[in-house]
């Protein structure tokens, strides 16, 4: 799928520019307004999001106490958006009406729009560039807009040469990859663990190029699952140990050498990034007696039927799957998810972390950025995350709209 690209792709952030209007200067007389991306139905199916999308312009949000003003300027567009959107993820859905509907976007980078908001917050000011994420719960007023009101307790200040796409997709990428980095090495864990073997699928996605390069940076083992395509960039940017490709056969071929046997010491824990019982199945063949399998993603509705993949039905689920592999399994089953506590502080470590990996030049993570207002773009944008064909994590260019 071919995507406009904006100049803004890899554009660093200069920090000491203030170039937002205060809501402050707005008139009596005025009725503010912004640009955004909405949902006025709900779609049927994650292929159908791109047709429901529609370019609109609505009141801009209203600042209430404890929070801030934040003028976008990139948005991630991820599966958990569209999965989100069509009612997959029922403790975040909220049904969009034609006279009530919904922005979506969970991730954002941008500046602090509102010096009067700003002034009741010791740690911000007006201009300071922020990134952040929404918390898991319901929420009508997503990222897809060209402001966003948000408390402080979810935003950190974007590191110095970070870019605009990696401080866009870093915010719920980097709470999960926390979540799941926090079962292989506990926050008390004082000492490296280099005998520590871990696979990770899907190690190229925003989610699993950071487990790969904190796990390794840590001294574990890291055994990188991703296409031929990405083989270099896991092993050389990331620093996997070692790489099994889809196209070899993945996690299922990962300890069989060349005549069957298997020779190779086994995994002592596999982290999902990808999702489907599949994955889980390859996953039992290379890890050892005991191990712990990890899912970010969890199981595909095969073969518990379609009743499986939402509400009550893919909770339980996850439920009996995990109890059930701590009793009779040979592995553990964990699945992991974003904490709505602590997420200021949790962006701030893990970025510090980051830096420490990569000399302060940011995550490498792959991105393709669209401008917001090109809906041919958007649409074929959400297309190409909806087949696992965008190469990398969509990034939102909403500054078109102050040009």
């Amino acid at each position: 799928v071919a995507m406009r690209s904006t100049a803004a792709d890899d554009e660093t952030f200069d920090h000491d520019a203030v170039d937002t209007p205060s809501s402050a200067s707005s008139t009596p007389e005025e009725s503010p307004s912004m640009k955004a991306l909405l949902l006025f139905t709900r779609p049927e199916g994650i292929l159908t999001v791109s047709q429901a999308v529609e370019i609109a312009e609505v009141p801009k949000p209203v600042v209430s106490s404890n929070s801030l003003v934040i003028q976008i300027q990139a948005a991630a567009m991820s599966l958990e958006d569209l999965y989100t959107a069509i009612g997959r993820r029922p403790l975040l859905h909220i049904s969009p009406t034609p006279t009530n509907p919904v922005i979506p976007g969970i991730d954002f980078v941008g500046r602090v729009a509102d010096d009067a908001a700003a002034a009741s917050c010791k740690d911000f000011k007006a201009g300071d560039v922020v990134m952040g994420c929404l918390p898991p719960v319901r929420v009508r007023h997503g990222t897809w807009a060209q402001y966003l009101v948000i408390s402080p307790n979810n935003i950190t200040k974007v590191p110095t040469n970070w870019t605009r796409s990696q401080a866009a997709a870093f915010g719920m990428s980097a709470l999960v990859a926390h979540a799941a980095i926090q079962i292989v090495f506990p926050e008390n864990t004082t000492t490296t663990r280099k005998q520590v073997l871990v696979g990770v699928v899907g190690a190229s996605g925003c989610i699993g190029s950071l487990i790969v390069m904190l796990l390794a940076h840590k001294g574990a083992h890291v055994v990188a699952v991703c296409s031929e395509e990405n083989s270099n960039f896991c092993k050389e940017q990331l620093g996997a140990s070692h790489v099994a490709t889809r196209e070899s056969g993945g996690l299922a071929c990962y300890r069989a050498n060349d005549e069957g046997r298997n020779d190779k010491r086994p995994l002592d824990y596999v982290i999902d990034c990808v999702g489907g019982n599949r994955v889980e199945q390859d996953a039992a063949k290379a890890l050892k007696k005991g191990g712990h399998f990890i899912t970010t993603v969890g199981h595909g509705p095969e073969p518990f039927g379609e009743g499986a993949s939402g509400g009550i039905g893919r909770g339980a689920v996850m439920a009996a799957k995990a109890l059930r592999s701590r009793m009779v399994g040979d592995y553990s089953y964990t699945l992991v998810s974003a904490s709505p506590f602590g997420i200021a502080s949790k962006l701030e470590n893990m970025a510090n972390q980051v830096n420490q990996c990569t000399d302060g030049k940011g995550p490498p993570m792959r991105t393709n950025t669209v401008a917001a207002n090109d809906m041919i773009a958007v649409r074929e944008a959400l297309d190409s995350v909806a087949k696992h064909t965008s190469g990398g994590r969509v990034i939102l260019d909403f500054s078109v709209f102050d040009e």
